[in-house]
C-alpha cells in the first residue's frame, strides 16, 4: 500500500469518479445517506455503491469496495443465481491536508423518500424518517474554498473545488492512503487496488 500526496493548482476544477462495471450499475438512481446516528462510525453521509460505498467526512473521503465470493459448490435452485460464501473487501481514503476538520455538511436536492433504519438491539441507533441528498457541500474546507460532491448525468460521483475571491489554490493538498498504487493515464489518476481499480477523470477548470 502506498501513501501519496498531490498538489491541484487549478482555480476551479471538478473531478469525475469512474466506478467498475458491477459497481457503477449497482450505484444507479442512488443518493447521500445522512447518518443521524443509525450508523456508529464515524462520518456524516454514505453513498452506497455496490456492496460497498463511499462515507463523507468534512475532511476525507473514503471509499469501500465489497466484492461477493460465490460459493460454486452450493446451489441457489435459481440457474443464473449463484451462492455467495462471504465477501472481498478494499478501503482507502483521500483526505484534504490541512482543510478545516470542524465544518459541516450542507446537503441540497433532498428526494422525496426517506429510509427507516431499525439496526441491533439499541434504540438509540433506531433512526426514522433518514433523508437521501443528491448533493453535498462542505463550505470553508480552505479560507473561500468549498468542496461540493454530486452526481454526473451517467451517475458517477462528481465533485467540485469552488474558489472564491481571495482563495490561494495551492492550499489545496489530497493525500490518499490505503491504495496499492497511483498512477496517471493519459492526464487521469488511477486508483489500483486488490478488488479494481478507481479512475478520477483530470481536473478541469472552468
Amino acid at each position: 500500500m502506498q501513501a501519496q500526496i498531490l498538489n491541484r493548482y487549478l482555480l476551479v476544477f471538478w473531478c469525475v469518479i469512474f466506478w467498475g462495471g458491477a459497481h457503477k450499475a449497482l450505484a444507479q438512481k442512488t443518493a447521500f445517506i445522512e447518518n443521524k446516528g443509525q450508523w456508529v462510525e464515524d462520518f456524516d453521509y454514505k453513498l452506497p455503491v455496490g456492496y460497498g460505498g463511499v462515507f463523507l467526512k468534512s475532511s476525507s473521503v473514503t471509499v469501500n469496495l465489497v466484492r461477493p465470493v460465490s460459493d460454486k459448490s452450493k446451489q441457489s435452485g435459481h440457474a443464473h443465481q449463484p451462492m455467495y460464501s462471504g465477501s472481498e473487501s478494499y478501503a482507502y481514503r483521500m483526505t484534504f491536508l490541512g482543510a478545516n476538520t470542524e465544518i459541516k455538511a450542507n446537503a441540497g436536492l433532498e428526494r422525496s423518500e426517506y429510509l427507516n433504519f431499525i439496526l441491533g438491539n439499541d434504540p438509540e441507533r433506531w433512526k426514522g424518517k433518514v433523508h437521501l441528498f443528491e448533493q453535498v457541500r462542505y463550505k470553508s474546507l480552505y479560507p473561500n474554498i468549498d468542496v461540493l460532491y454530486y452526481f454526473s448525468t451517467d451517475q458517477n460521483l462528481k465533485y467540485d473545488m469552488i474558489l472564491k475571491p481571495g482563495a490561494e489554490p495551492d492550499r489545496i493538498k489530497l493525500y490518499y492512503e490505503g491504495q496499492q498504487q497511483l498512477k496517471l493515464v493519459y492526464g487521469n489518476l488511477m486508483v489500483q487496488t486488490s478488488l479494481e481499480d478507481v479512475m478520477e477523470s483530470a481536473p478541469y477548470a472552468y
